[in-house]
Order: structure tokens, then sequence, then C-alpha cells
């Protein structure tokens, strides 16, 4: 018997051509995940709804079918769409391509889908751009098993806030020395070893990637947390991949080196 939904909310993360007049889109939804859909005829007759059916457009869905691709009856749209520019436009499909490549097929998960709505009406921000991409990819992480306990190490202990730990993507964090060294001697290791300040660690499992311009001392520790926690996110995707490669991340390396995305 082909299963019938109405009126479920949704994103569109791909969208590619079918046949003549149709497409295939790859959607993620608040109660079933990431599908696919076909929208037959999307581009003909007088209720041509092509525009409609766009990424980062808040959609209500109906679709019905018993195969793996459904077919969809309905859409509509309950607000307006986000719109981006440059990076934050980079940024955006660098989010929907982390959710089609790392979320499993019809596999629900209501909190992750309102990690991903968070993330685009943050990134409408750009002075929040890294904080909002690094909130997201934890909880992406998260929902998956593949996020580290971030307040205690791979021996059980508590993280302390004056040691430095090392990152392995398969077993977590490790002590590694203390943390009491000169700045410029951190400096030169950060960039040998996947190594990080313990501070770091306890700001991120406590939260404060949300709240961190609130809970962050100053412009100097915000910059650390943010600068971290990034290098830490891009160690754990990469792991996630299983080298499968973000072709958002190389578009937009191609537009501006250094970017939040990267």
């Amino acid at each position: 018997m082909a299963q019938s939904i109405e009126q479920q909310a949704a994103y569109i993360l791909h969208r590619r051509p079918y046949r003549e007049t149709s497409y295939i889109l790859d959607i993620y939804t608040l109660y079933y995940g990431r599908i696919s859909v076909v929208a037959k005829g999307a581009t003909r007759g007088k209720y041509n709804f092509s525009a409609l059916l766009q990424m980062f457009q808040p959609l209500l869905l109906s679709w019905s079918g018993r195969s793996n691709l459904k077919t969809l009856t309905h859409a509509e749209a309950p607000s307006l769409a986000f719109t981006y520019i440059s990076e934050q436009l980079y940024c955006a499909f660098y989010l929907n391509e982390l959710l089609l490549k790392l979320t499993p097929e019809s596999d629900a998960n209501p909190a992750l889908f309102s990690s991903y709505a968070d993330a685009l009406q943050g990134l409408k921000d750009r002075h929040k751009i890294e904080q909002v991409l690094r909130t997201f990819e934890l909880a992406l992480l998260r929902s998956i098993g593949l996020a580290p306990d971030f307040l205690f190490d791979t021996s059980s202990n508590e993280i302390q806030s004056n040691y430095l730990y090392l990152l392995n993507p398969e077993q977590g964090f490790s002590i590694v020395k203390s943390s009491n060294i000169q700045r410029e001697k951190w400096n030169s290791l950060k960039g040998i070893k996947p190594i990080f300040e313990g501070t770091t660690l306890l700001q991120i499992g406590k939260g404060s990637l949300i709240e961190q311009t609130v809970q962050a001392e100053n412009e100097t520790d915000q910059k650390i947390l943010l600068r971290e926690a990034k290098q830490i996110m891009r160690i754990l995707i990469t792991y996630a991949l299983q080298g499968k490669e973000l072709k958002s991340r190389a578009l937009f390396q191609s537009l501006k080196k250094g970017s939040e995305c990267d």
C-alpha cells in the first residue's frame, strides 16, 4: 500500500532535472529525515511551481509512494525563502552538503532539523557565520554519533582547563601535557598535531559555542574558542566523510581563501 504524507515541514537540499519537465528533489523533513521525491511536471502548465521548489525555502510538502523515490503531490511555502549572497550562500550550500553526505536516509531527527533551520536563520548575520557553522556541525556530529566527549577524556577523567589534549576522532581527547606554556609555543604546536586547550573543550562541552558572545570573557577568548572549534570540527567532519569531497568547500575556496566554511 502506498504511503501518503501530508504537509510535512521540509527543506530542499538538492534539485536536479528529471526527464523534460520534472525534478528529483533531495529533501530534509521534520519527521521523515532525508528522502528523495520526484516533482512530476514541475516546469509545465499553468501552475508551474518550479520557482517554489528552491533551496533555503521553508516548505510544506506532501508526497506518496511505496519506493525510496516518492512522488511529490503538493507544495506550499509558509514563509519567505532565506536569501544569501557571497560567503553566506556558499556556507548555506555547505550545510546542505553535510546533510546529504552524512545523514542516513529516512532517519527522522527533529532536533537536527531544528538545528538546520536555526543555522539558516543565523547565516543572515554575517558577524555570526563561524558561530553558526560550528554549532550546526556539532549538532550534526552528535546526531550521527561521531562527536567526542568534551567534558571527559579517553581515560574517563574530567577535562582540565590547564591541560592540552590530543584529538583522536575514533576515541576522543587524551591528555598530553600542561598548557601552562607560552602562547608563542602553543601557536607553533597547533600546526603540527591536533592539540587543543582544555578550556576550549570545556566551553564547547558546556554549550559556549551557542552563547559564546555572552560567556567568553573578552574578544581574544572568543577568537580562540572559535578558531579551535573550527579545527576540531574540521578533523571530525573529515573523518566522518571517509574520503568524500565537499564540493561547496572547493567552490568557496576558489572565491575566498581561508573562509569560515573552510
